[in-house]
């Protein structure tokens, strides 16, 4: 079995921000998990600590779990900033999920960010878990166990 851990994302004061993530190094799969209101400094520092992660590879895929998320704090240009310093490779399969139209639609303006970036990857935004699962090709329940 492969490593499967989970990590709170601190901030530089040392508190726990709205988001966390797994990494599950035998499906070469990272999944990040948000909640509650996100601010795109948060989104950074989130990529930050995954780069900075001995267990993470830029040729994992990700599922972005965002269907807690109620408001995202940033304008445009911080969330293409933000988009624009992924730490995964072009190769990488990322899914992000949401189900509120407003986070939604900053998930597809993220997605055309990053297709029109000098590095894309492959990105989807999807309304629900299952269709974004079967879109990265996972089976089976999420976290073995």
């Amino acid at each position: 079995m492969g490593i499967l851990r989970q990590l709170s994302v601190l901030d530089s004061a040392g508190f726990v921000m709205p988001c966390s993530y797994v990494i599950d190094k035998k499906r070469h799969l990272v999944v990040s998990t948000a909640w509650g209101c996100l601010t795109v400094e948060e989104m950074k520092l989130h990529d930050d600590q995954l780069r900075n992660d001995s267990d993470f590879s830029p040729e994992f895929s990700q599922l972005a779990d965002g269907r807690k998320i109620e408001r995202i704090l940033g304008a445009g240009s911080e969330v293409r900033s933000a988009v624009s310093r992924s730490p995964f490779s072009e190769t990488s399969k990322r899914a992000f999920v949401a189900h509120t139209p407003s986070i939604f639609g900053m998930a597809r303006m993220a997605t055309s960010y990053i297709e029109a970036s000098e590095a894309p990857s492959q990105v989807g935004v999807f309304s629900d878990l299952a269709s974004a699962l079967k879109w990265l090709g996972l089976e089976g329940p999420l976290y073995p166990g």
